[in-house]
């Protein structure tokens, strides 16, 4: 009798101990960071605004250019805002501006040889609506703004070896995911900004011990593995990558590491 009135009192507390175990491993799960066996390259270069070639592993970019409209950008200006705001009149106040970055560059290998022609463009876009007992659409979050990159990577001047590059909210213009991917045909290269645990260095043979740390990168994925990275950050930029890739694959990563260290962040 007294186990049969207990049962209840038993069976919340193995509920219970069960949620809590679940919870605990979910909670590990999504905070242990990815573990990788990529070789580190030191990104060289971006000394200067104007002209910002950059070297890694085995190549580098050259003959760098951006459109003037890319360069010197000036916010259009609408002159009915500040009347709205001066006289006070709480009707609504529409902003809208639009910037751009457009530029062009060749992938060298380390042997001097062309391995890939670049282009590419990148739009953020800003519609902001204030109307009075609405809700607000922020000028950082708000959900009309669009933050796209676009890219073609021309392979050996091959038109089977055209990639494009399609990516969203680099800028981080919305709250959702940084991410894009690159497709030939079939094959598909992903990449998200995540956080990686990856080698620091490789001096290994020199005396020196290599070390692994968490860094913030675009990670690049093929067939669910991860097969590249880049930093996302400015200071101490690296390159990360596997050794037993194909050439083409290779080459498309380094396109597209570059892609993403050279082009402007829209909001500076």
């Amino acid at each position: 009798m007294l186990l049969a009135k207990h049962i209840p009192i038993l069976y919340k507390l193995l509920v219970i101990t069960a949620v809590l175990i679940c919870s605990e491993v979910y909670a590990q799960a999504i905070s242990t960071p990815i573990e990788t066996n990529l070789t580190p390259y030191r990104i060289k270069g971006r000394q200067s605004p104007f002209k910002r070639n950059i070297s890694f592993a085995d190549y580098k970019t050259s003959s760098l250019s951006r459109t003037f409209g890319s360069i010197f950008y000036i916010n259009n200006i609408n002159l009915i805002n500040p009347v709205f705001v001066i006289e006070g009149i709480p009707l609504k106040r529409i902003e809208k501006q639009k910037r751009k970055d457009i530029f062009h560059f060749d992938l060298i290998g380390n042997e001097q040889t062309k391995i890939a022609s670049i282009e590419c463009s990148a739009f953020l876009k800003k519609n902001e609506t204030f109307r009075l007992l609405r809700t607000t659409d922020s000028s950082f979050w708000g959900t009309k703004n669009t933050d796209i990159l676009m890219a073609v990577i021309q392979l050996n001047n091959d038109t089977a070896g055209q990639w494009n590059l399609l990516a969203s909210n680099l800028n981080a213009s919305k709250q959702d995911d940084q991410k894009g991917k690159i497709v030939n045909g079939r094959e598909e290269i992903s990449f998200t900004i995540t956080n990686v645990v990856l080698k620091e260095s490789t001096d290994a043979l020199k005396g020196k011990n290599q070390f692994s740390t968490l860094n913030m990168v675009y990670a690049f994925y093929y067939n669910r593995n991860i097969i590249a990275a880049v930093s996302v950050k400015e200071a101490r930029r690296k390159f990360w990558i596997l050794g037993n890739l194909s050439t083409e694959l290779k080459d498309v990563v380094a396109a597209a590491s570059a892609i993403l260290t050279i082009r402007q962040n829209l909001y500076k």
